[in-house]
């Protein structure tokens, strides 16, 4: 019998086998129910797995049997062949190989390794041969020889482009090897290596046939070892020690490096602030964040400002508070941790406190509360303010004397992080009587788990995105989007915190989690409700009433997704350090763990719930696909900036013949390339991870050019992520003679607004405004800021992205006719994507549909000014009437001095128009099922404000500056805004600059001596540092949120400064911008 007949009759046998096998799984699940059936089928698939694989051992030792007995025979039929050259015994074994007959040149080179062997020669070329011996291998099935072959043929390839700098072939060998290597992983079932070697070859050959081929398999595999219960993977929590607590300590000082940075993220030796400030190895680190965080924190204080039920809660709470310490005839004398703005404060020395000493951790809200306690008329007599940390604050030096109610506002979404339990710690021991009222008394925390995903979008999944839900700690701090998770689990309560008895040592919980959903669990959901005093609670609780807007959820993702049950028990380990927190599932197999990528930009995840952007991006490319095709030429298209690559699987679903998708961002592009495996789209798409401004045709896309470009790199500005400038060099460098774009063109709208707080609950807080200007805009949801529109919307700048008409200019002059009578110091301004001739979607603020119309009737409604004159005037009235209760102030009256031409009723009326003229989301917006899309829109405060009036016009100059579009009012209308002391330059040098500036320039200075140890390579990456302070965070007084951007910012830095090639159409900013919703 031949050797190829025996090839066939193994190949026959094992065939038949299986299909034998099959047909009696077939004939077995027949008999069983339908309510049975996927449980059935999975084992049959098992057992089946396991007959084959008995049989497919069998048949690989015959095989192995054959080629010892072929290649023994062969060395007794030519005993010349160690006097034959390599390269004649190479070419003999190659035309065995293109013939087909895979024995034969195994054997031929099986002559080539003898000769090697006993005549003690080598080749420049062997790696060719053991390339060619691998691809034999995997013809016959012999996976375990395929892989070795696979792996020395790439060692010695790589050895030779190492000893000659040129390539000469080796480049090809080393790129075959990892589909060698790959599809001999597959053989052995072990589709999670394969993967991985085939998206190691695509990064290197990200056209290669073979490797998408490859890892469309492998993706298929892992898919269907997962349904049948193969492949899972253990993630172990760490052991637990048998304690279920353990005390609280510090560091001491000047601990060594490698017990500073923790194990875990719940350290039990915590880092002190005045160790973090002195130790040289930390310092520079410590300082940096407090920094930032200084800055971010007045801007985001807002928010708390303007939640009206956090505002009434405290306000009421405080009142309670004061009553019973007047009732027991004691003078009320008040200890606010954390003064913010000074809202709280104030409110206790309107509800009668004695004495009020504000703390605030942070220097510019301290600032801010000094400022606001002297414009509203409070002396130094009735409340100190003290810029330090809690724990820092000392009685008599401090505090005049001990306090007997406490105010602390120091929590965070996720309550611990901000370090409220070490400020309250510290407040019992040094600075309250024992009777002290605290001000929260207590909170409950509560845990949920949750499915939260990527859903598929039209068929097409995109589920590869979702290895990268991943944080150190948890995620807070946003607003979670509409249907964002699904619930597995009722809620279970997981801690309870008495504030007069804080805990001082860790505590480890389990509990018994029942699901009862069938899901993915790869995060918990944990919110609190926080008793300020008595009956007045606050709840974090997402989808519950009167929840405050400024306080939210807060979400920590799994190591991985756990696959679970309507009636399956789990036990959920939960834990905390006094100043974090942390859920774990200690033994659990998960379908896949995640990718710890602290650069990936999690604004992709909201990018991929925008439904309504997504089917107007089909539709479109549809339409072109098939235009282009009606001019009877091939679909050529490239996908600009692909992230998850929906784009570019959604061109080639549409007919598109071959679609390039590139990006910058490695995880992207590697989410891209598994997407595009999974959805079968790996012959149309190829991924490169390459900027589109360095790419070239010929190399990167077809000879002939691209004809059609697909992009969303826009923000909520429209081009400040340089998309004019990628599409630009795309157009030079790759497209053909016609090419479609979609979209096809954009424009620019904006109107000018009222963004001001003017007074709060009585008091004037407009000093706090200067915290809100920018050099640059901002990308908000306006439904989420107190504003008013003040003129029409205004078309700015048309952009024609398929070249069909030219764009106007890079500035223009817009007049723009008023509409109300207010304050203009900002400018929104959102864009119209015209997707091609037939769609457009917008992403215009409520109240303003496509083309800048105005759908809300309640936008128009002041054209008289008289509402504007009311909510002025009821303000001022506030504002005088807490003058006049406050004994110290110039304008106390025994009686509170109201307004007599105002009725009861009036005033009623004008503080409802106060919360509607100030809250967007008072707008009657007639069109519900139009979806915020993901962008958002672009506010920009402007560098002067102006009365106007409405039925006028007002100048407003546009500029198209560095990518980005500016507002500016006409020079010499209006006066100039106050801003932040850090944005004040003075000029003349270092020696005489502004202090708050020279702060901030000093974090510069530490990122320019960052990025130039990079290339070194010496140094440990800046995720180390960024974890550690994360760790301690709670106990050195930062700021979670501001933390956690400022972590990701220097460690995409990190990402982009390492890149080989210079990428010029690359935006740190863009890949580092805020998510809006949390996904």
């Amino acid at each position: 019998m031949s050797t190829g007949a025996r090839e066939r009759n193994l190949a026959e046998g094992l065939a038949e086998s299986v299909v034998a096998d099959a047909n009696e799984s077939e004939t077995d699940a027949d008999v069983w129910s339908d309510d049975e059936h996927e449980d059935i089928v999975r084992a049959t698939l098992e057992r089946e797995n396991e007959r084959g694989s008995e049989k497919v051992d069998e048949r690989d030792t015959r095989v192995r049997i054959l080629l010892i007995r072929e290649r023994d025979a062969e060395f007794a039929r030519d005993k010349t062949f160690k006097a034959r050259s390599i390269t004649d015994l190479n070419n003999e074994a190659v035309r065995h190989l293109k013939a087909g007959d895979d024995v034969r040149c195994i054997v031929s080179y099986a002559k080539i390794f003898r000769k090697i062997a006993e005549n003690n020669v080598t080749s420049p070329t062997l790696y060719v041969c053991h390339s060619n011996r691998a691809y034999a291998y995997l013809n016959l099935g012999l996976f375990e020889e395929a892989l070795w072959d696979g792996h020395r043929a790439q060692t010695l390839a790589n050895e030779r482009f190492t000893q000659i700098q040129s390539d000469e072939g080796t480049v090809n060998v080393f790129v075959k090897g990892f589909a060698r290597k790959g599809f001999a992983l597959m053989g052995m079932r072990r589709p999670k290596l394969a993967k991985i070697e085939f998206e190691n070859g695509l990064a290197m050959s990200p056209k290669d046939e073979e490797l998408k081929r490859g890892l469309e398999e492998a993706t298929q595999a892992i898919i269907h070892d997962l349904y049948v219960g193969r492949g899972k993977e253990k993630q172990y929590a760490l052991p637990s020690c048998g304690k279920t607590s353990e005390r609280i300590s510090s560091l001491p000082y000047s601990a060594p490096l490698h017990r500073v940075h923790p194990r875990e993220m719940l350290p039990n030796k915590l880092l002190t602030p005045f160790q973090a400030e002195n130790d040289h190895h930390l310092k520079d680190t410590y300082n940096y964040m407090t920094i930032q965080a200084d800055i971010r924190v007045p801007k985001r204080h807002f928010s708390v400002l303007h939640d009206e039920v956090r505002r009434s809660k405290y306000s009421a709470a405080i009142h309670r508070a004061i009553e019973k310490m007047h009732g027991d005839a004691k003078d009320a004398r008040v200890l606010n941790i954390g003064c913010g703005a000074g809202l709280n404060t104030m409110l206790a020395l309107k509800h009668g406190a004695h004495h009020v000493t504000a703390t605030e951790r942070w220097l510019y809200l301290a600032m801010a509360t000094k400022e606001n306690l002297l414009n509203n008329g409070y002396s130094d007599d009735q409340v100190k303010v003290v810029y330090k940390r809690p724990t820092d604050v000392a009685l008599l030096r401090d505090v005049p004397i001990s306090c007997n109610i406490c105010i602390c506002d120091v929590f965070d979404d996720g309550l611990l992080s901000s370090g409220m339990i070490p400020a309250v710690r510290h407040a019992l021991d040094k600075l309250l009587l024992p009777d002290a009222i605290m001000i929260p008394s207590s909170a409950t925390m509560y845990a949920q788990a949750i499915d939260m995903r990527t859903p598929s979008f039209d068929g097409i999944t995109l589920s590869a995105i979702d290895a990268y839900r991943w944080h150190p700690t948890y995620m807070a701090g946003v607003d979670l989007c509409e249907d964002a998770y699904v619930a597995l689990s009722e809620p279970v309560q997981v801690f309870q915190f008495d504030f007069l008895i804080p805990p001082d040592s860790s505590e480890r919980r389990t509990f018994d989690l029942a699901f009862t959903k069938r899901g993915k669990f790869n995060a918990v959901l944990f919110w609190y409700d926080m008793t300020l005093i008595d009956e007045i609670n606050i709840s974090t609780r997402p989808g519950v009433t009167g929840a405050p807007s400024s306080m939210r959820a807060a979400v920590q993702f799994m190591p991985g997704k756990i696959a679970v049950e309507d009636g399956l028990v789990l036990p959920l380990t939960c834990a905390h350090n006094t100043v974090g927190i942390q859920f774990t599932v200690e033994d659990a197999e998960y379908d896949e763990v995640s990718k710890k990528d602290a650069s990936f930009p999690k604004y992709h995840f909201h990018m991929l719930q925008d439904h309504g952007r997504l089917h107007a991006y089909s539709d479109a490319i549809e339409r072109q696909v098939a235009k282009i095709k009606g001019r009877g030429e091939s679909v050529r298209a490239l996908d600009v900036g692909t992230g998850s690559g929906v784009l570019a699987m959604l061109t080639a679903r549409a007919g598109a013949d071959s679609v390039v998708a590139c990006d910058t961002h490695p995880s992207l592009v590697s989410i891209a390339r598994r997407n595009v495996a999974a959805n079968g789209f790996g012959s149309q798409v190829s991924v490169l991870k390459q900027d589109v401004t360095l790419l070239e045709r010929g190399k990167h896309t077809p000879y002939d050019g691209v004809n059609l470009i697909v992009l969303d790199a826009f923000d909520a500005g429209l081009t400040g992520d340089q998309v004019l400038y990628m599409l630009e060099c795309a157009r030079r460098q790759v497209c053909g003679s016609s090419c479609a774009v979609v979209p096809a063109a954009a424009t620019i709208y904006c109107a000018g607004v009222e963004a001001y707080t003017n007074e709060v609950d009585g008091f004037d807080l407009s000093a706090f405004n200067k915290y809100r200007w920018d050099s640059s805009y901002e990308a908000t949801y306006m439904r989420d800021q107190p504003y008013r529109v003040l003129t029409k919307p205004k078309r700015v700048f048309e952009f024609f992205f398929d070249d069909s008409q030219r764009s106007k200019g890079r500035e223009t002059v817009l007049k723009v006719e008023t509409i109300a009578h207010g304050y203009l110091n900002a400018v929104m301004f959102w864009f119209d994507l015209h997707m091609d001739e037939e769609e457009t979607i917008t992403t215009a603020p409520p109240g303003i549909d496509k083309g800048g119309v105005i759908v809300d009737a309640s936008i128009l409604g002041d054209v008289d000014g008289e509402r504007a004159k009311k909510v002025m005037s009821e303000s001022l009235r506030r504002v005088r009437a807490n003058l006049a209760s406050n004994p110290r102030s110039k304008d106390f009256e025994h009686k509170e001095r109201s307004d007599p031409s105002m009725t009861t009723v009036e005033r009623s009326d004008a503080v409802r128009q106060v919360s509607i003229t100030n809250d967007s989301s008072s707008f009657d917006n007639s069109e519900e099922e139009r979806v915020e899309h993901y962008w958002g829109q672009a506010l920009q405060y402007l560098e002067r404000g102006v009365q106007v009036r409405a039925g006028k016009k007002i100048a407003l100059l546009a500029k198209r500056q560095n990518s980005s579009v500016h507002f500016s009012l006409k020079e010499g209308v209006g006066s100039w805004v106050g801003k932040p002391p850090w944005k004040i330059e003075w000029g003349g040098g270092a020696s005489v600059e502004s202090p708050h500036f020279q702060r901030v320039h000093y974090c510069q200075l530490l990122v320019n001596d960052f990025l130039m140890r990079l290339r070194s390579k010496r140094f440990a990456p800046i995720e180390k540092d960024m974890k550690m302070i994360l760790a301690h965070c709670g106990n050195l007084f930062l700021e979670p949120r501001s933390l956690t951007d400022v972590y990701h910012n220097l460690v995409m830095l990190e990402v982009y400064f390492d890149w080989d090639d210079f990428s010029p159409g690359a935006k740190v900013e863009s890949m580092s911008k805020q998510y809006l919703r949390l996904c």
